[in-house]
């Protein structure tokens, strides 16, 4: 009776085996990987309103998911679909619109998963996930600083039991704050891409510069500070050095730019920082890439106003002497 027990233990292990080999040999055919989810289409709970492929999720919202899945082989394998959308309380996360087979195995519908078996090839299985994206997905903090970084969320993962993933689709997601700083910097560069032929040269690739150094911020996480700096950049053509450049009206206009910078001192808080001297390793190294990003701002100062320069000079040195810890 052991004995066959035994081999009966064995058989089972060796047909798991076969039925994984099958599977990770349809899962290249001709160099391209096989396609499970051949459908997927995400639309706003609230609205029906559909969200375009390039288009971010935002932290908090609600959505549902659409997805369509072709099996493409039969197996004595479980797969696993899981979501990282959050249940919103009300709505079943999960719902089969579609199973003709019967593959789906028993689920909690308030679970970020559920499970399938494939009994047969060429089955469509039709899921709706109605769930919410985590309010908080976007946010990580360091000391007592808030980032805000654009993340991607899986919206749904297909994997089987105890194995390999077979097919995963992400979405991009972002929060008020990163939507305001990207609406902002998407009409900066649309204003200064219009006056880029009618502006002093030296003055367009500074401000270029300046808006390239917010760009590096708020991928980083620093949103508020990157949006601080946007703030002092002119908007409007009477607020710019045109062709031919006064220098009257060059001087009267460059402090936009030196006093967005100098207010990263207040954004950031050096000032406590310093008090406390809590120097993490991931705010020691973004100051420091500040201070390189700073002398490069300077170089590039000086050749438009020495006192803009001057700014930036001080602006350097007292981040320095911070990280010294002076």
């Amino acid at each position: 009776m052991l004995r066959i027990n035994f081999m009966n233990v064995v058989l089972k292990i060796l047909m798991i085996l076969i039925a994984m080999s099958c599977l990770t040999s349809l899962t290249l055919v001709s160099g391209e990987a096989v396609t499970w989810i051949t459908k997927l289409e995400i639309k706003e709970s609230e609205t029906g309103k559909v969200v375009g492929e390039g288009d971010p999720l935002l932290s908090g919202g609600n959505y549902l998911v659409h997805v369509e899945i072709t099996v493409p082989l039969k197996a004595d394998i479980e797969v696993v679909a899981y979501t990282q959308l959050e249940w919103d309380g009300v709505h079943a996360l999960w719902k089969v619109m579609e199973d003709p087979a019967g593959t789906v195995k028993s689920f909690d519908p308030r679970k970020s998963d559920i499970s399938f078996v494939p009994k047969a090839k060429d089955v469509k299985l039709v899921l709706d996930i109605v769930g919410r994206v985590p309010r908080e997905i976007t946010m990580k903090s360091i000391d007592d600083l808030t980032l805000h970084l654009k993340t991607q969320i899986t919206l749904i993962l297909l994997q089987v039991r105890g194995g390999s993933p077979l097919e995963e689709k992400k979405k991009v997601v972002i929060d008020a704050n990163i939507a305001a700083f990207d609406n902002k910097l998407r009409q900066k560069k649309v204003f200064l891409e219009e006056i880029r032929n009618e502006v002093d040269e030296r003055w367009f690739s500074l401000t270029s510069s300046v808006v390239g150094y917010s760009e590096s911020l708020a991928a980083k996480g620093f949103i508020d500070m990157a949006s601080e700096i946007l703030e002092f950049i002119p908007s409007s053509r009477d607020k710019v050095p045109l062709k031919p450049v006064e220098k009257n009206l060059l001087m009267a206009n460059i402090p936009y730019l030196g006093m967005g910078i100098l207010g990263i001192l207040a954004v950031i808080g050096l000032v406590q920082w310093s008090r406390t001297r809590s120097k993490s390793s991931a705010y020691e190294y973004v100051l420091k890439e500040q201070v390189k990003k700073l002398e490069v701002l300077r170089v590039r100062g000086e050749r438009v106003d020495s006192r803009f320069a001057s700014e930036l000079g001080e602006l350097k040195e007292s981040i320095k002497k911070v990280l010294e810890g002076e």
